[in-house]
């Protein structure tokens, strides 16, 4: 597995400024992902911003105010998206510039294959499939056949738990933190069974699409933490389904979960890595 941090974008950009064109009076970044980059281009160089829909219009961004422009005054406009592979978004915002042709269009991706060259005049990193970035891991193909853990990767944590009345609240109340657009296979979760109705409750509510919630069979809180196996827990679920990818919170128990599946990936949220 290919995988990029912020911060491995972050020091690619730096260690490749020296390849933007001086001429450059204008980055416009490919929506979502291209933004990212095309903002630290243009942050670092000093550089108007504006996105395709926007140029289209005559409409860039100063100092975060849209404001019209006489588009004499642009001659050169560099076009970023964060990767490329089979050039079909680069094909769309060509279409979508095409009215301005009297601009010298230079297009630029941070990250492509070798088949994404075909479509740039600019790279930074040639890396091929199989691929992920940080920025869009959670609603990336990687979750296609997933597992994941609830608190802390659904959900933020419960600040308390008392296996009681405040514990529930916590439960009920729990603020969404990552909702994946896939459909998830297992939600894996140390949550106590006695507490399933809540958790489907509130799963419905955040929108979460999954296929099966396992949790764990004690009948107390106090049962739980004797029996001291929650990343055994989830790694035996792991193990015993189809899925290629965990999505854990915690990170030590994401190492221990990665001993007992090492051909399989484990992702730690908390740190945003592969274990």
């Amino acid at each position: 597995m290919n995988y990029r941090t912020l911060n491995d974008l972050n020091t690619l950009i730096l260690n490749n400024l020296y390849k933007i064109p001086k001429n450059i009076d204008l980055i416009i970044g490919v929506p979502r992902s291209g933004l990212l980059v095309a903002n630290l281009l243009a942050l670092y160089l000093n550089k108007r911003i504006s996105t395709p829909e926007l140029f289209s219009n005559n409409i860039i961004l100063s100092n975060g105010i849209s404001r019209p422009i006489d588009n004499n005054e642009i001659k050169t406009v560099l076009v970023v998206d964060d990767s490329c592979n089979t050039g079909n978004s680069f094909s769309k915002t060509r279409k979508l510039l095409s009215n301005n042709s009297n601009i010298d269009y230079i297009y630029l991706a941070a990250y492509t294959t070798n088949n994404g060259k075909n479509f740039l005049d600019i790279y930074f990193e040639v890396i091929e499939w199989p691929r992920i970035f940080q920025w869009n891991i959670m609603n990336s193909w990687i979750n296609k056949n997933a597992i994941y853990d609830l608190d802390g990767v659904l959900c933020e944590n419960p600040k308390i738990d008392d296996d009681g009345e405040l514990y529930i609240k916590e439960i009920i109340n729990a603020k969404p933190k990552f909702i994946t657009k896939y459909n998830i296979n297992i939600i894996c979760t140390c949550r106590l069974e006695k507490y399933r109705n809540i958790t489907e409750e509130w799963l419905k509510s955040n929108n979460v699409k999954y296929n099966n919630l396992v949790m764990m069979q004690y009948n107390t809180k106090e049962e739980r933490v004797k029996a001291n196996c929650h990343a055994q827990f989830k790694a035996d679920v792991f193990k015993k389904s189809s899925s290629n990818v965990f999505f854990e919170s915690d990170y030590n128990q994401a190492k221990i979960i990665k001993s007992i599946n090492p051909n399989k990936l484990v992702f730690c949220v908390d740190k945003m890595i592969f274990v």
